[in-house]
């Protein structure tokens, strides 16, 4: 949900774009896409020792490195979901079964391992939002007491991602209750990470809860990374040119751009929108090569986070019709 002065300033690019009619960037020369597997492997490799190095700390008795642990393990999952939505994407790797199992991997390492069923289901769900269908969210929030609402609407006051564990755990139960023979490996993966949970909570029960803690703040940048990337009111008219004209690009630095690196440049999303098979690494190029005069839709997360702080109630609210 777009809001405040953020929202006027989405509006008035869209509507001179509309206007100009100069966003065409299919019609525009594209970079030639190599893959580099060598660095994907790096990446997977980093966040394997990021996530064991964090859990590692969050068991030391130092508060000093149980807080760089916490902070570690936030970036771990951050990544490791960036990673995932390239692997989903199949630009991971040059084999799909390993882009499907590095994509599995990383459902793994944040503690989500399909939060739309099957790995292939997951695959055609975000394929549909990229072809400007609307997401199905099977949680019908109607049905939910006047009071649970509210007490998710003042969780949220205080940026603990209520919502979001709500959503997450009900998907989740939903499919790991299912008898269908496809969720075996969800079954498995959940019961897998529920014995890590419990065996970390055996050899600390502080560290368990800095575990914890470490994966809402994830679930909190990711909210807040991608709060602002599409504006519904546009892709409500589910057509492929206005998916790519209600995209906006979020980046941490225009200024120094190997900074978005850090985030898999998942900030640069009008490009990634106008060529969903483009891997991480050559998105910078790819936005540079299709838009020209802002056409990018550039924003700075710096900028956005009084906005998203601003109207962290009003937000929840709508989306639970209160």
């Amino acid at each position: 949900m777009v809001t405040g002065v953020i929202k006027d300033q989405i509006e008035n690019q869209i509507e001179n774009q509309m206007t100009d009619k100069v966003r065409t960037p299919h019609s525009r020369a594209l970079p030639t896409i190599h893959f580099r597997p060598w660095l994907n492997g790096m990446v997977v490799m980093a966040l394997t020792i990021g996530y064991c190095g964090s859990v590692a700390l969050m068991l030391l008795p130092q508060l000093e490195l149980n807080a760089l642990g916490v902070l570690m393990l936030s970036y771990t999952m951050v990544v490791a979901t960036l990673f995932m939505h390239e692997a989903m994407h199949g630009v991971a790797f040059p084999q799909p079964w390993l882009n499907a199992r590095m994509g599995q991997y990383m459902g793994w390492l944040t503690v989500s391992p399909y939060t739309m069923g099957t790995w292939n289901e997951r695959v055609q769900e975000h394929t549909d939002h990229h072809l400007g269908h609307a997401t199905q969210i099977d949680l019908d929030f109607s049905n939910l007491p006047p009071g649970c609402k509210q007490a998710i609407v003042w969780l949220e006051w205080f940026h603990f991602p209520a919502l979001s564990l709500v959503m997450l755990n009900w998907i989740n139960l939903k499919y790991f209750c299912n008898p269908d023979s496809r969720y075996r490996t969800l079954r498995w993966s959940t019961i897998c990470q529920g014995a890590m949970l419990t065996g970390l909570g055996c050899l600390s029960l502080k560290a368990l809860g800095l575990f914890l803690l470490g994966y809402c703040l994830s679930l909190v940048a990711l909210r807040f990374n991608g709060a602002y990337q599409h504006n519904e009111d546009y892709l409500e008219q589910k057509g492929r040119y206005l998916v790519t004209l209600g995209t906006f690009s979020p980046l941490i630095s225009e200024r120094y751009p190997w900074l978005n690196a850090l985030l898999l440049n998942f900030g640069y999303h009008s490009a990634h929108h106008a060529r969903m098979y483009c891997p991480w690494y050559d998105l910078p190029a790819l936005d540079r090569s299709l838009f020209r005069n802002g056409e990018g839709n550039h924003l700075l997360l710096a900028e956005l986070w009084s906005d998203y702080h601003r109207y962290r109630r009003e937000r929840v609210e709508a989306f639970l019709d209160l």
